[in-house]
């Protein structure tokens, strides 16, 4: 029967035969996938400013305090100066500075405690200029006195210092060492009418009645 079956098949046309089941394997065979390629490491970005250069916080937090206190708006500049003082408590110009905008914004008595505080060689030039100033306001002027000496030893042509010191020495009594630094003033500004008028304030207050007169003479207009 077999034997049948097969002759019969083979006398078959080839177009009668049933056609063969498309294969379940695809042809080609899948390639395995090519091994991953790691993806290129990301390079950082450049900085823009060096680490060696960068800003610290409190150095940032310094200038805002610095720049407020150009703007007057003093509580801020204050409340940001005690931040950079707790971090940098040692700092003298920090402290110098802090001390510097109390005294600008009144408070007159915090201020000379401030500065105080300092050891007397750590202060600078415009610290000692500005406690002077709160001494003469405190009335303080044996305080003042050797602060505005000692600048003009290192700076004598600083006339605005030499004219506070020589209005101290008028109000002190001390008429000649007053009369002193006003000629001197008056060297250097020889046209200043209202310098010129203290000094003959401080003639009359010495007694040389003359000398106040003829001052005064010369500031005012020809009749």
């Amino acid at each position: 029967m077999k034997t049948v079956l097969l002759v019969l098949a083979l006398a078959l046309p080839v177009a009668a035969q049933p056609a063969a089941r498309e294969s379940l394997i695809p042809v080609p065979a899948p390639q395995p996938p090519p091994p991953a390629v790691p993806a290129p490491r990301a390079e950082p970005e450049p900085r823009l400013i060096p680490a060696d250069t960068t800003v610290p916080d409190w150095q940032a937090r310094l200038e805002l305090a610095r720049i407020l206190s150009y703007l007057k708006r003093y509580d801020e500049s204050l409340a940001d100066y005690q931040k950079v003082l707790a971090a940098r408590p040692a700092d003298t110009t920090v402290r110098q500075e802090y001390a510097r905008v109390l005294s600008w914004s009144g408070r007159s008595k915090d201020a000379v405690a401030a500065f105080e505080a300092l050891p007397a060689d750590t202060l600078d030039s415009e610290s000692r200029l500005a406690l002077a100033d709160l001494y003469v306001a405190d009335g303080r002027f044996d305080r003042a006195e050797p602060l505005w000496r000692a600048h003009l030893k290192t700076t004598p042509d600083d006339l605005v210092v030499k004219f506070k010191l020589a209005e101290l020495l008028s109000w002190t009594k001390r008429y000649a060492d007053s009369l002193v630094l006003f000629r001197e003033l008056l060297a250097a500004r020889p046209d200043d009418t209202q310098l010129r008028r203290r000094y003959a304030y401080v003639l009359l207050w010495s007694g040389d009645l003359e000398a106040s007169a003829a001052e005064l003479k010369r500031t005012l207009p020809p009749q």
